[in-house]
Order: structure tokens, then C-alpha cells, then sequence
């Protein structure tokens, strides 16, 4: 699948994480996410927790974060050097 979303993702110590698509279908929401390690140690996610953040930010006031897990997970959760993993979660 051609990537449609950009600036969403992070990079660090060989790994690069982007989220590539966000879709609804038959009332589930679907988040594509890409591993690419470049790195010489094999990796493996587990369990991943994924927050909502108040969109407010001010320097005094609360800010609040909503643990989200996600329903299903499908595709590889171990990533080896030199290689991209594809992961595909529901909400």
C-alpha cells in the first residue's frame, strides 16, 4: 500500500517508525504502521500502547492522556536488521 500519511513517525537508535495509513471500515479503525531497523540487533514489538493527548498545551494547565489498546494486531512483530516489518492494528 502507497504510504498517504507524512510526519507521523519517529526515528532513533536504527529504527524508524511511520504510521503510513489511518482508515475506517465496518466500523473498526484500522492503523498501518512500518518498522525499518537499520541497525545490526534484531527487534520485536510487544504489546504497544498508543495514547490520546489533549489537544490543549499551556504551560500551567493539566494535561491529560488516555491509554488506548488495540483490539487485534496482525503482520510481524519481530523486525531483523537490515529490514522493514509492515503492522496492521484495529481499534
Amino acid at each position: 500500500m502507497k504510504q498517504e500519511l507524512y510526519h507521523i513517525g519517529t526515528s532513533g537508535y536504527g529504527l524508524q517508525i511511520l504510521c503510513e495509513n489511518i482508515f475506517y471500515k465496518d466500523d473498526v479503525l484500522f492503523l498501518l504502521v512500518s518498522v525499518k531497523n537499520s541497525s545490526a540487533v534484531s527487534y520485536e514489538l510487544a504489546t504497544p500502547r498508543f495514547a490520546v493527548e489533549s489537544a490543549k498545551r499551556t504551560k500551567r494547565g493539566l494535561q491529560y492522556e488516555k491509554e488506548v489498546f488495540p483490539r487485534a494486531s496482525y503482520g510481524l512483530g519481530a523486525v531483523a536488521p537490515d529490514s522493514v516489518g509492515k503492522l496492521v492494528f484495529t481499534f
